[in-house]
């Protein structure tokens, strides 16, 4: 977890850099947004009655986000994130293959920016989908699509490049409710940078 760590020291540092020295360019956001962001994180999950228990991966994360601000503090819109990692299991008679995992969280979220500042906090509510795919000989290894109701919970720094593009590491917490026959409870905890642009 040195990724978390070490976004959360530069957080803390950007937030204090801050403080010390007003930007040259304001916090001021209105109209619609865009934003991307790329990491890696640990996601957690049971495989459920039918697999071989319990998981703990690392893999890369990606972020992508849209919406609009309602005021300069306070936006909303769409916020969806991936996780995915590959590697090999066997089949019945021992023979190897390669299983495929896709964690997708999309939710509707809200992110408020306290005293209109750089610093901020999320918050989001959809669905998630664990999305398995088995190839070459492991055929005795099926798991199939399973999908839930999903939430997250954010923190980040927002740190203005120009008027109109921001950039800042962000820590993320996701959680789906899922209770299927290979995936239960998946949960996924990553450091990324994002990068944002405002109208």
């Amino acid at each position: 977890m040195k990724h978390l760590v070490l976004c959360a020291v530069v957080i803390s540092a950007l937030s204090g850099v801050a403080g010390a020295t007003p930007g040259q360019f304001s916090h001021a956001r209105s109209g619609v947004f865009a934003g991307f962001g790329f990491g890696a994180g640990a996601a957690q999950w049971d495989w459920g009655p039918s697999g071989p228990g319990s998981a703990n991966e690392r893999s890369g994360t990606f972020h992508l986000r849209l919406g609009a601000a309602l005021r300069d503090d306070l936006v909303v819109g769409y916020e969806g994130s991936v996780w995915a990692k590959r590697w090999d299991v066997a089949d019945a008679d021992g023979e190897l293959g390669e299983l495929t995992l896709r964690v997708f969280i999309s939710t509707v979220a809200i992110t408020f920016f306290p005293a209109n500042a750089g610093v901020y906090l999320r918050a989001g509510v959809g669905f998630g989908r664990a999305v398995p795919h088995v190839g070459s000989a492991a055929t005795g290894f099926s798991p199939s699509t399973e999908s839930g109701f999903a939430a997250l919970a954010g923190l980040g720094y927002e740190w203005r490049i120009s008027d109109k593009f921001a950039i800042g590491p962000e820590i993320q917490l996701s959680h789906f409710v899922l209770d299927g026959d290979w995936f239960q409870n998946p949960m996924l905890i990553d450091g990324s940078i994002q990068l944002n642009w405002y109208r």
